[in-house]
């Protein structure tokens, strides 16, 4: 089995701090998810696993899921979802709230239309209000660290 991760940043500002998880928390995700992938993907070839990290844009913290269109509003069963301490089928109410929504739901759809064969994982990990060039820097080259919700995603 492959187990292929992508990065998908998406890349915003404003909001408000929603959650935060420890890394060792997030270690233990990474080996569930390893496991349970191991498991479900006996009937697909390839397991692809997307993370998906950011702002409030990320969070969620605007878009109803009201606004969306109806065949949006029902949980996708192809695709899996972890964020805020669960793994669910893809859906609206991943969001500040139950009663929003990110771009994981547009995003997971049009991933398992262009993939049917694959079973299609994501990951989130976003939090409004936080600034790019200091916490979610990545390490660089020359030496400076990297900012502490980089930290906490990897």
């Amino acid at each position: 089995m492959w187990i292929c991760a992508h990065w998908c940043m998406y890349l915003s500002s404003g909001g408000q701090k929603i959650f935060a998880h420890k890394k060792a928390n997030l270690t233990v995700l990474f080996i569930t998810a390893t496991l349970i992938l191991c498991i479900s993907s006996v009937q697909a070839q390839t397991t692809k696993v997307y993370l998906l990290a950011g702002q409030s844009n990320m969070v969620g913290w605007t878009s109803l899921n009201a606004d969306l269109p109806q065949e949006l509003q029902v949980p996708q069963v192809d695709v899996q979802i972890y964020s805020q301490g669960n793994w669910d089928d893809l859906g609206p109410g991943f969001g500040r709230t139950i009663s929003y929504f990110g771009p994981e739901v547009t995003l997971g759809r049009d991933l398992a239309s262009a993939q049917p064969d694959e079973n299609i994982v994501l990951i989130k990990y976003a939090v409004g209000g936080t600034d790019l060039a200091n916490d979610w820097r990545p390490p660089d080259s020359n030496g400076q660290g990297a900012g502490p919700y980089y930290m906490i995603f990897m």
